[in-house]
């Protein structure tokens, strides 16, 4: 039946696509019915359905392990993003660890920026997602790490834990981390010694 389209005025189109932009994120439907030269219309097609959601807004500055100032004298660093034309409103989050557990900021906005004025040295990550006015959210954006003053590398390889084939003859495991912008060199301590801690 009519059900879903009997307050929609039909959209005349000369071809046989159209390119619809939502309002807004939510289900939709659709169908179509072929009109002839003496206006007289076919039945309609098929009904079909589809959700838009709003996907994640892309993080655009600071770049990646970007270097920015700190403390109470030092001006905001600016979180921005590629603004999503869907949204009603952001959330931007900043935490000191990767897994968003020690939360310093968490702030909506109706748009970027974000600011943030980090009060000590360390690494810092921050992510955005889109929020609306019945505060549904979209998921989160890529995070990204900023650091103050001399912050500690990130490991990347091998994995915590990993187990590894042994070939002593022939054995050699790279070791790497992420490269921090105002460190000169890196000093490697390396043992099997479970005495080892930060």
């Amino acid at each position: 039946g009519d059900a879903g389209f009997s307050a929609t005025q039909p959209v005349r189109v000369d071809g046989a696509s159209f390119e619809f932009s939502p309002p807004a994120a939510g289900a939709y439907r659709w169908r179509v019915r072929g009109v002839d030269v003496q206006e007289q219309q076919s039945d309609p097609s098929e009904t079909r359905e589809f959700t838009v959601v709003v996907g994640a807004p892309a993080p655009l500055a600071p770049p990646p392990d970007a270097s920015v100032p700190f403390g109470p004298a030092a001006a905001p660093t600016q979180l921005r993003w590629a603004p999503i034309g869907l949204a009603k409103g952001y959330r931007g989050q900043v935490a000191t660890d990767a897994g968003f557990r020690q939360i310093v900021v968490n702030q909506s906005s109706s748009g970027p920026p974000v600011d943030f004025r980090p009060e000590a040295a360390g690494s810092y990550f921050w992510r955005i997602r889109v929020e609306d006015r019945d505060g549904q959210a979209g998921p989160w954006s890529a995070q990204r790490r900023i650091v103050t003053g001399l912050a500690p590398p990130l490991l990347a390889t091998p994995a915590d834990g990993a187990t590894l084939p042994s070939r002593l003859d022939q054995m050699r495991i790279e070791l790497s981390w992420s490269a921090s912008p105002t460190a000169e060199r890196y000093d490697l301590e390396i043992g099997s010694d479970p005495e080892i801690q930060n």
